[in-house]
């Protein structure tokens, strides 16, 4: 079992180099009134925490790393157009979420480096991927309301429902306990239970795999008054992705001397006992919640909160507005990801940067970008 191998595939598109479009960037949409329009909009997201979203990618070869038990890369492009209140836009979409104890994320640091582990410690070891490779077509309607509800008049809801084409899955578990002393390499217990299209563990021949699935996404905007603006963008609230017939392996290793080899392979296992078959799988992705309260201080300044969860972690963004006659300019501060923002709007263009410091040591990076023509 690849231990760092598995780990730096589940997160080798932590990168913002590998940009692609999303469908939920809602800005350039608002700004406009006409009933035909094309558009293309980029979306891109990694945040990795306990290390530079690169030394990720290099399988945590480096600098030592910090505490940190996650990270994720969420991207997606989407080509569409919109008629009247109804939205229609086919999109490829890759999605990367790994989850981790810190002793994981020490181990594969130690392993890639050449390192020795600690002497008699006891490594607690889990590591849960959920990885999905989509394209898909999405169906997206503006809800009007009638005149007569006056505390609906400031209120803008769309509904999206998505359709996915699933192509590549990593899901599953890997758990247990390493420790190390001076006569052996590893000894310990490790214990599988995983779903892939590819396998990166084993070595088991890839096979294609079939999923389809649907999710649910929601968007609101409510002005209460001319000042105060609040907002709701729910994507992925739902989701139901089902494979059929999908390659898993359940396996487990017991020694006292476990070793790996130079390409990250488990190369000395007395006991290797498991099986590897065929089962159906329901796979749900991770929620991306945003809650934002916008403050016109007056016509052309404003202050804006946020309050953006990827699944439970959470990521405080607090945003200084300013509008002039062609657009909206938007400077942004991220207090956990600790990252310095900047972001423009206009009626057919919008484009948001944001990382925490330059691209080899970013933990943190988020490119969106897109284009909106009316007719």
């Amino acid at each position: 079992m690849r231990i760092n191998k598995v780990f730096s595939g589940c997160v080798v598109l932590l990168a913002i180099s590998k940009v692609v479009i999303s469908t939920h960037v809602y800005a350039a949409d608002l700004f406009s009134s006409s009933d035909y329009s094309v558009y293309v909009n980029v979306h891109s997201v990694s945040y990795s925490e306990p290390a530079p979203i690169k030394q990720m990618i290099d399988s945590l070869e480096g600098d030592p790393i910090e505490h940190g038990e996650f990270a994720f890369s969420h991207n997606q492009i989407e080509l569409g157009g919109s008629i009247g209140a109804w939205k229609i836009g086919v999109f490829k979409r890759i999605d990367y979420f790994l989850e981790f104890t810190s002793d994981t994320a020490e181990v594969v640091y130690l392993n890639e480096n050449d390192l020795s582990l600690e002497s008699g410690k006891v490594y607690q070891i889990n590591l849960e991927p959920n990885t999905l490779e989509s394209t898909g077509l999405g169906v997206e309607y503006d809800w009007s309301f009638p005149e007569s509800w006056t505390f609906t008049q400031q209120l803008n809801l769309q509904t999206r429902i998505n359709y996915f084409r699933a192509e590549e899955i990593h899901h599953g578990r890997l758990w247990g306990q390493l420790s190390a002393d001076p006569e052996t390499d590893f000894s310990g217990d490790l214990f599988l239970d995983y779903d892939y299209t590819e396998d990166s563990l084993l070595d088991r021949p890839p096979e294609e795999g079939d999923g389809q699935g649907v999710g649910v996404d929601v968007q609101m905007i409510w002005k209460p008054n001319e000042q105060w603006q609040l907002q709701f963008i729910g994507k992925d609230i739902w989701t139901y992705i089902r494979w059929s017939e999908l390659t898993y392996t359940e396996a487990s290793a017991t020694s006292n001397r476990i070793q790996f080899d130079d390409q990250g392979r488990i190369s000395s296992i007395p006991l290797l006992s498991g099986r590897e078959w065929y089962r159906d799988v329901v796979q749900r992705l991770p929620h991306q919640i945003s809650t934002s309260m916008t403050y016109q201080v007056n016509p052309n300044w404003g202050l804006k909160g946020t309050s953006f969860f990827y699944d439970k972690y959470h990521f405080p963004i607090m945003a200084l507005q300013y509008k002039t006659d062609i657009g909206s300019l938007e400077l942004e501060y991220n207090t956990k990801a600790e990252a310095i923002g900047i972001g423009f709007h206009s009626p057919i263009f919008f484009l948001r940067i944001a990382m925490d410091d330059h691209w080899e040591a970013a933990k943190s990076a988020t490119l969106s970008t897109g284009l909106t023509l009316s007719f």
